[in-house]
């Protein structure tokens, strides 16, 4: 720690306490003080370490991520959980927005973020998160080619590859760690016989098998056969069982073997028992797997076929119902019936690619995007291998339009828009351009469009959107409506505001007709009119929608709601700009209130509502009570280290604080807010607008103090830059 100290005095010395190396020095000390177990301290290094960065580098720098990271280890020892997740979602943003989804930092720290969930007993989110981690995982080791193969048996005669201690090896044991993390959460969840536990385990028994880990690859095997078997026992006694030899030969558990999956788990594991020179455990299971798959070829394949005919109708049940665990396995047993019934003839095709689209719908509905995308792309598979007598392009449509949503869901908006084109090409070259399914596509892409900030042609789909579906819904339907608000919402970003006011009141207008005014649908369009027009200075038709907003939403989402004080807050904004400062209060301090009550003291939106509040008072010169808000909104931005690269917020309360602080006489005080608010605005490699206020101000502060040279000097420095 010496040396640290005397790094940090030395870089300090050269280039100044606010350079990158300092920070550098700083981070290792807090790893120092946190391997010491002084906590505290290491936070501290952390948290100045990370000032530094951020204002040097930027927010989005990957060094800032490192930081913030390890600033969330700290927290997570002190049992500052909520702290500690903050940082942690903070550092994955920075890491996937420059790594990309599949990184290995990405992969650890959501599997850092799942270990702390776990303490919190959050276990949905926490199994979440392992299950992305292990799915980055495995995509890095499959492009490394260090990867298992999933459907690969291998030959147990061939000696299996043993890893040397090198960095494949490594990244397999975080991929260990991160199974035996998600498993034992989603059998507290789930149960022990869930299909995703028999999945977990059999992938677990690959990469155990990879590392050489016999013994927990023969556990994961036999326990994944062991869920399996209790999925698939209703269909298996349908079609005769598979007990007495085959039990005893896959460890007395009794039970089915009947089942492609259960053969193949079983291959495996005798594969397992071979590389261990356990040839007779091996043969067992070899010849369980071999009598099974013998069975299977046996089956009735009408009988089968009827079967799945139900099964089908059982998932979609359970669809329907909103148990898309349980749809998730009928669909499962369906396809596996399905091929059973039909093989590789051509008759099951297009069924075999329905019941795909179902099972990555389940997928979808259960926030797995990858498996979802797998599924459908597989369907798409199954659908253009059809003859062309039996191919469905409506069932293509279906698919491709959801398979985009889900490139969509995962930031992937190129890919989601090259979807919803060929989606649009098939229905205009094979379903003579239904309006409905058109609609829906064009509706999306505009979207997606948005999402990219591509303005010009997310407005010219949703124009193109709204037309079909005039066509396919007659002009009084809500969907128009909200192509007409979406419209009017690009408009607006665009600065092109009268069209904008046009478009949203045409959205408005029909929302009334089709909903009702007491609709919370028309409220909200009622409430972005409000703001369009506040934006071309029709304050007094503005405050008319917000009114009309604010009756509707207390009247049906209650008082003490988000939407309630975003409408208050926006009252407030517009009483205040025209020096209605007591109603302006009003509208504030209720908006502040709510905003408490949901989201904490110490929260943004807090800050947010505190800093026009302060202002407002003082526009009525109560700069004592004025003071005391920009206090609490300056220490609540700070703590939160909410601010952009440029400190934006920071900067324009100081800057405000300083007014009320000079009002008082308070020139010191005033000429240190002044002073904060000119650096921040001169800082990062442009000069803010308001610099020369702030420049000004600072010298009239220092004049009120009498240091008259420190107020020519900003006054120079003011005319320097204007």
């Amino acid at each position: 720690m010496e040396c640290l100290d005397a790094a940090l005095v030395i870089r300090t010395r050269h280039h100044g306490d606010d350079h990158e190396s300092c920070a550098d020095t700083q981070q290792w000390m807090g790893n120092v003080m946190r391997e010491w177990g002084d906590l505290d301290e290491a936070l501290e290094y952390f948290k100045s370490a990370l000032t530094i960065k951020k204002r040097r580098l930027g927010d989005d720098h990957d060094d800032v991520a490192d930081t913030l990271h390890n600033m969330a280890v700290v927290l997570d020892d002190m049992a500052k959980y909520e702290l500690s997740l903050a940082a942690y979602r903070e550092a994955l943003r920075i890491r996937k927005l420059n790594y990309g989804t599949d990184h290995m930092l990405v992969a650890d720290t959501l599997q850092c973020m799942g270990n702390v969930e776990c303490v919190t007993e959050r276990h949905e989110d926490a199994l979440d998160h392992f299950r992305q981690s292990i799915d980055v995982r495995e995509r890095l080791l499959e492009r490394e080619g260090s990867g298992h193969a999933a459907t690969d048996e291998h030959d147990p005669f061939v000696v299996p590859r043993r890893r040397s201690l090198d960095e494949s090896r490594a990244q397999l044991e975080k991929l260990i760690e991160s199974y035996e993390e998600a498993l034992p959460l989603n059998k507290l969840l789930h149960g022990n016989d869930d299909a995703d536990v028999a999945h977990l385990l059999s992938r677990m028994a690959e990469v155990y098998s990879d590392v050489g880990d016999w013994d927990n690859a023969v556990g994961s095997f036999q326990g994944a056969i062991r869920v399996h078997k209790a999925n698939c026992a209703p269909a298996a006694s349908l079609n005769g069982g598979g007990d007495g030899e085959d039990g005893k030969a896959n460890g007395g558990e009794g039970g089915v073997d009947d089942d492609l999956d259960v053969a193949t788990l079983l291959r495996r594991k005798g594969n397992v028992h071979m590389y261990r020179e356990e040839h007779a455990a091996a043969r067992d299971c070899f010849e369980a797997s071999l009598r099974a798959r013998k069975r299977l070829l046996k089956k009735d394949r009408e009988q089968a076929a009827l079967v799945a005919s139900t099964q089908y109708a059982v998932g979609a049940a359970e669809h329907e119902s909103g148990r898309h665990p349980e749809a998730l396995r009928a669909f499962g047993k369906t396809l596996r019936l399905l091929r059973y019934a039909h093989g590789d003839e051509d008759g099951g095709q297009a069924r075999m690619g329905d019941v795909l689209h179902w099972i990555g719908r389940q997928y979808d509905s259960l926030s797995e995007p990858p498996k979802a995308r797998a599924q459908y792309l597989e369907a798409l598979k199954v659908y253009k291998s059809c003859p062309p007598k039996d191919r469905d392009d409506r069932a293509v449509v279906r698919t491709l339009h959801l398979l985009a949503g889900v490139h969509e869901k995962m930031d992937q908006l190129s890919m989601a828009l090259k979807i919803y084109n060929e989606e649009l090409r098939i229905i205009d070259d094979k379903l003579d351009g239904d309006s409905r399914s058109a609609a829906d596509a064009l509706f999306n892409a505009g979207n997606a469009y948005a999402k990219k900030r591509d303005f010009a042609n997310a407005m010219d789909y949703f124009e193109r959107a709204g037309q079909r579906m005039e066509t396919a819904y007659g002009r009084d339907d809500e969907r128009v409506a909200i192509c007409l608000e979406k419209l009017g919402i690009l408009y607006a970003k665009r600065g092109l505001n009268d069209l904008a006011r046009d478009r949203l009141t045409e959205a408005y207008e029909l929302k009334e007709k089709v909903n009702g005014r007491d609709h919370v649908e028309t409220a909200t369009t009622a409430f972005k009119l409000g703001c369009v027009l506040d934006k071309i200075e029709q304050s007094a038709a503005s405050m008319e929608c917000y009114r009309e907003s604010l009756r509707v939403r207390r009247a049906m989402i209650g008082d003490d709601h988000a939407d309630v004080a975003a409408t208050l807050f926006r009252m407030g904004e517009n009483y205040a700009g025209r020096d209605m400062h007591d109603d302006a209060i009003r509208c504030f301090q209720e908006a502040l209130t709510i905003r408490s009550k949901l989201f904490g003291d110490n929260d943004d939106m807090v800050a947010a509502t505190l800093h026009p509040l302060a202002k407002a008072y003082a526009s009525k010169n109560k700069h004592d009570k004025a003071l005391v808000f920009y206090k609490e909104a300056l220490r609540i931005r700070k703590a939160n280290s909410s601010d952009g690269p440029d400190g934006k917020e920071l900067a324009e309360i100081s800057f405000d604080m300083g007014q009320s602080l000079e009002n008082k006489q308070s020139y010191r005080s005033a000429i240190e807010h002044f002073g904060e608010a000119a650096r921040t605005w001169s800082e990062g490699g442009h000069r803010h607008r308001n610099l020369p206020s702030a420049l000004v101000k600072l010298g009239n502060a220092h004049e009120g103090n009498g240091e008259y040279d420190a107020a020519s000097e900003r006054f120079a420095e003011a005319l320097g830059v204007l």
